[in-house]
């Protein structure tokens, strides 16, 4: 179990988890901790997985031996609920990844997040789970209505001048095509431009620069 847990916390700090240690495999431990923060990183690189990914989407599943087990999660398959675990104890209290889909800024796409330790209103594994899923589904909602297409910088905007000493009219740069995201309603946008301007005879649509 020590060797195993070590595996552990060396693929979290790979993974950039840096608020995680894990001393034993199931998590049941009070020792092992993490954050929300951390979790999320997890569950968007094992979500990238297509065999975990189908399998967090089963509502039941036959196995041998065991016959048909069904997924603690009970929403799965419903509401655009894709997975991913539920994990509830009187310690930890509600907790949930999970990966919803939803339509955003008109197409559908699939919102991650993680709940840890919602209050529920009894300590049964039910509630527990309830007030997670209540809380997970509240947060999906918040992104659904506050994240949004946007446009920055449609194509054809001028960014700049190259000036020549052959002409006294500087040559116009502009943008190829648009730059657009999804963005925070509200998020104030930066930009990053790196220029390789041509320091020889040039064209007319030559690429001289990047903006991200």
């Amino acid at each position: 179990v020590k060797a195993f847990a070590a595996k552990m916390n060396a693929q979290a700090r790979a993974f950039g988890m840096d608020s995680t240690d894990y001393t034993d495999p199931s998590g049941l431990a009070s020792s092992t901790v993490s954050t929300a923060h951390d979790q999320l990183i997890l569950l968007q690189k094992v979500m990238a997985i297509p065999t975990f990914a189908h399998i967090v989407d089963m509502p039941s599943a036959t196995i041998p031996i065991a016959g048909t087990v069904y997924n603690y999660n009970y929403d799965t398959g419903q509401n655009g609920i894709i997975g991913v675990k539920t994990g509830t104890d009187p310690a930890a209290e509600g907790c949930w990844a999970f990966a919803v889909k939803r339509t955003i800024a008109g197409a559908q796409r699939v919102v991650y997040g993680v709940v840890l330790g919602a209050p529920p209103r009894s300590t049964s594994s039910l509630a527990l789970f309830n007030a997670a899923l209540r809380d997970g589904l509240s947060l999906v909602s918040e992104v659904s209505g506050k994240v949004r297409q946007k446009t920055v910088l449609p194509a054809g905007t001028q960014v700049g001048t190259i000036t020549t000493p052959w002409s006294s009219a500087p040559v116009p740069v502009v943008t190829a095509s648009a730059l657009s995201g999804l963005v925070v309603s509200g998020t104030t946008v930066s930009f990053r431009t790196s220029a390789q301007v041509p320091h020889s005879a040039f064209m007319s649509g030559q690429q001289v620069g990047e903006i991200t």
